[in-house]
């Protein structure tokens, strides 16, 4: 597992059925369709919109349907891909920068007129 890691997602308040209603620990949010693990790293569903308060929102969990169901007051986890740089290389840097300075340099060459 390089480069992967588990994080936390939060506790199983409810149970519906086949869907879980878990209260987030951190303040970060999960997009939709992420795939959730039990404490025990099985895979058991997936995440649906979040949804209540910004300070202390809330996700709902489509359960597979081999999983198990947790139990209220359970841990559900995370898997997170660890990034391996989110800097912009100098050469990049350069070329991302020559490139809209050569734009700007053509608009303000033409007067900026609109079409």
């Amino acid at each position: 597992m390089s480069g992967k890691s588990y994080a936390p997602l939060g506790t199983v308040l409810h149970i519906l059925g086949k869907e879980v209603i878990v209260k987030l620990k951190s303040r970060k949010i999960p997009r939709k369709d992420m795939i959730v693990y039990n404490e025990n790293m099985e895979k058991i569903g997936v995440t649906t919109n979040p949804f209540g308060p910004v300070k202390s929102p809330y996700v709902g969990i489509v359960l597979n349907s081999n999983a198990k169901i947790p139990e209220p007051g359970s841990m559900l986890l995370l898997k997170i891909k660890k990034k391996k740089s989110g800097l912009i290389t100098k050469k990049h840097y350069s070329k991302l920068y020559s490139t809209n300075k050569s734009k700007l340099y053509k608009r303000k060459k033409q007067g900026y007129k609109k079409n």
